[in-house]
Protein backbone atom coordinates (compact mmCIF):
# COMPACT_ATOMS: atom_id res chain seq x y z
CA UNK A 1 0.00 0.00 0.00
CA UNK A 2 2.90 2.38 0.68
CA UNK A 3 3.97 1.96 -2.94
CA UNK A 4 0.71 3.54 -4.05
CA UNK A 5 1.26 6.72 -2.00
CA UNK A 6 4.19 7.96 -4.15
CA UNK A 7 2.17 7.20 -7.28
CA UNK A 8 -0.81 9.02 -5.83
CA UNK A 9 1.40 12.01 -4.90
CA UNK A 10 2.84 12.13 -8.44
CA UNK A 11 -0.67 12.03 -9.89
CA UNK A 12 -1.79 14.80 -7.54
CA UNK A 13 1.32 16.86 -8.37
CA UNK A 14 0.79 16.34 -12.10
CA UNK A 15 -2.88 17.27 -11.77
CA UNK A 16 -2.06 20.39 -9.78
CA UNK A 17 0.62 21.34 -12.33
CA UNK A 18 -1.88 20.85 -15.16
CA UNK A 19 -4.54 22.93 -13.40
CA UNK A 20 -1.96 25.63 -12.61
CA UNK A 21 -0.88 25.75 -16.26
CA UNK A 22 -4.52 26.01 -17.37
CA UNK A 23 -5.14 28.86 -14.94
CA UNK A 24 -1.98 30.68 -16.11
CA UNK A 25 -3.01 30.25 -19.76
CA UNK A 26 -6.52 31.46 -18.97
CA UNK A 27 -5.17 34.52 -17.14
CA UNK A 28 -2.76 35.30 -19.99
CA UNK A 29 -5.56 34.95 -22.53
CA UNK A 30 -7.80 37.24 -20.46
CA UNK A 31 -5.00 39.80 -20.13
CA UNK A 32 -4.49 39.73 -23.90
CA UNK A 33 -8.23 40.20 -24.43
CA UNK A 34 -8.28 43.15 -22.03
CA UNK A 35 -5.29 44.73 -23.80
CA UNK A 36 -7.00 44.31 -27.17
CA UNK A 37 -10.26 45.73 -25.84
CA UNK A 38 -8.44 48.75 -24.41
CA UNK A 39 -6.79 49.36 -27.79
CA UNK A 40 -10.19 49.06 -29.49
CA UNK A 41 -11.70 51.54 -27.02
CA UNK A 42 -8.85 54.00 -27.62
CA UNK A 43 -9.31 53.68 -31.38
CA UNK A 44 -13.04 54.27 -31.03
CA UNK A 45 -12.42 57.33 -28.85
CA UNK A 46 -10.08 58.74 -31.49
CA UNK A 47 -12.59 58.00 -34.25
CA UNK A 48 -15.37 59.72 -32.29
CA UNK A 49 -13.12 62.71 -31.55
CA UNK A 50 -12.17 62.93 -35.23
CA UNK A 51 -15.82 62.78 -36.31
CA UNK A 52 -16.72 65.40 -33.70
CA UNK A 53 -13.89 67.59 -34.92
CA UNK A 54 -14.99 67.20 -38.54
CA UNK A 55 -18.60 68.02 -37.66
CA UNK A 56 -17.59 71.18 -35.80
CA UNK A 57 -15.26 72.16 -38.62
CA UNK A 58 -18.09 71.81 -41.18
CA UNK A 59 -20.46 73.77 -38.94
CA UNK A 60 -17.92 76.55 -38.48
CA UNK A 61 -17.20 76.73 -42.21
CA UNK A 62 -20.89 77.18 -43.02
CA UNK A 63 -21.55 79.86 -40.41
CA UNK A 64 -20.86 83.48 -41.22
CA UNK A 65 -17.68 84.73 -39.58
CA UNK A 66 -18.03 87.18 -36.76
CA UNK A 67 -18.11 90.85 -37.67
CA UNK A 68 -16.64 91.95 -34.31
CA UNK A 69 -13.42 93.91 -34.41
CA UNK A 70 -11.06 94.66 -31.58
CA UNK A 71 -9.65 92.62 -28.74
CA UNK A 72 -9.49 88.88 -28.71
CA UNK A 73 -12.07 87.17 -26.53
CA UNK A 74 -10.40 83.76 -26.32
CA UNK A 75 -6.87 82.93 -25.22
CA UNK A 76 -4.48 81.59 -27.81
CA UNK A 77 -4.55 77.81 -28.23
CA UNK A 78 -1.42 76.02 -27.03
CA UNK A 79 1.45 75.24 -29.37
CA UNK A 80 1.13 71.82 -30.95
CA UNK A 81 4.33 70.05 -29.93
CA UNK A 82 3.12 66.46 -30.29
CA UNK A 83 0.99 65.74 -33.36
CA UNK A 84 -0.37 62.42 -32.17
CA UNK A 85 -4.09 62.20 -32.76
CA UNK A 86 -5.03 62.46 -29.08
CA UNK A 87 -3.30 65.87 -28.98
CA UNK A 88 -4.07 67.10 -32.49
CA UNK A 89 -7.87 66.78 -32.43
CA UNK A 90 -8.46 68.88 -29.29
CA UNK A 91 -5.89 71.42 -30.54
CA UNK A 92 -7.66 71.60 -33.90
CA UNK A 93 -10.99 72.28 -32.18
CA UNK A 94 -9.43 75.05 -30.08
CA UNK A 95 -7.89 76.66 -33.17
CA UNK A 96 -11.14 76.46 -35.15
CA UNK A 97 -13.06 77.98 -32.25
CA UNK A 98 -10.45 80.73 -31.88
CA UNK A 99 -10.68 81.54 -35.58
CA UNK A 100 -14.47 81.57 -35.44
CA UNK A 101 -14.65 83.88 -32.44
CA UNK A 102 -11.55 86.04 -32.93
CA UNK A 103 -10.82 85.62 -36.65
CA UNK A 104 -11.53 89.21 -37.56
CA UNK A 105 -9.40 90.46 -34.66
CA UNK A 106 -6.53 88.28 -35.89
CA UNK A 107 -6.78 89.85 -39.32
CA UNK A 108 -7.07 88.82 -42.95
CA UNK A 109 -7.15 85.22 -44.18
CA UNK A 110 -3.40 85.47 -44.76
CA UNK A 111 -2.92 86.69 -41.19
CA UNK A 112 -5.09 83.86 -39.88
CA UNK A 113 -3.12 81.38 -41.97
CA UNK A 114 0.16 82.63 -40.49
CA UNK A 115 -1.40 82.61 -37.03
CA UNK A 116 -2.31 78.93 -37.32
CA UNK A 117 1.17 78.09 -38.64
CA UNK A 118 2.69 79.94 -35.67
CA UNK A 119 0.86 77.57 -33.31
CA UNK A 120 2.71 74.56 -34.73
CA UNK A 121 6.03 73.28 -33.44
CA UNK A 122 8.88 74.03 -35.84
CA UNK A 123 9.07 70.51 -37.30
CA UNK A 124 5.31 70.45 -37.94
CA UNK A 125 5.36 73.96 -39.40
CA UNK A 126 8.21 72.97 -41.75
CA UNK A 127 6.32 69.83 -42.77
CA UNK A 128 3.22 71.88 -43.63
CA UNK A 129 5.24 74.50 -45.54
CA UNK A 130 7.01 71.80 -47.54
CA UNK A 131 3.71 70.13 -48.42
CA UNK A 132 2.20 73.48 -49.42
CA UNK A 133 5.19 74.36 -51.64
CA UNK A 134 4.44 71.28 -53.72
CA UNK A 135 0.99 72.69 -54.61
CA UNK A 136 -0.24 75.47 -56.80
CA UNK A 137 0.47 78.97 -55.37
CA UNK A 138 -3.25 79.91 -55.12
CA UNK A 139 -3.83 77.04 -52.68
CA UNK A 140 -0.92 77.96 -50.42
CA UNK A 141 -2.88 80.21 -48.08
CA UNK A 142 -5.90 77.99 -47.31
CA UNK A 143 -6.18 77.24 -43.57
CA UNK A 144 -8.13 74.08 -44.36
CA UNK A 145 -5.04 72.72 -46.13
CA UNK A 146 -3.04 73.09 -42.90
CA UNK A 147 -5.55 70.86 -41.15
CA UNK A 148 -5.61 68.36 -44.02
CA UNK A 149 -1.81 68.09 -44.02
CA UNK A 150 -1.72 67.79 -40.25
CA UNK A 151 -4.44 65.10 -40.41
CA UNK A 152 -2.18 63.15 -42.77
CA UNK A 153 0.81 63.64 -40.49
CA UNK A 154 -1.21 62.60 -37.45
CA UNK A 155 -2.38 59.48 -39.26
CA UNK A 156 1.22 58.55 -40.14
CA UNK A 157 2.40 59.13 -36.57
CA UNK A 158 -0.46 56.99 -35.24
CA UNK A 159 0.36 54.19 -37.71
CA UNK A 160 4.00 54.15 -36.63
CA UNK A 161 3.16 54.03 -32.91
Amino acid sequence: MSANIPDRNRIIDATLQFIGDQVKNSIQSTNNDVTNLRADIDNMRFMIARMHSDIIEVMLRHERPTQRQGNHLLPDPPYLQDAREKNFLPWKLEVLTKLRVDGSAIGSEKDQFEYVLSLLATEHRNFVKYALQRQEPDENRDIGRIFEIMNDLTYEISREA
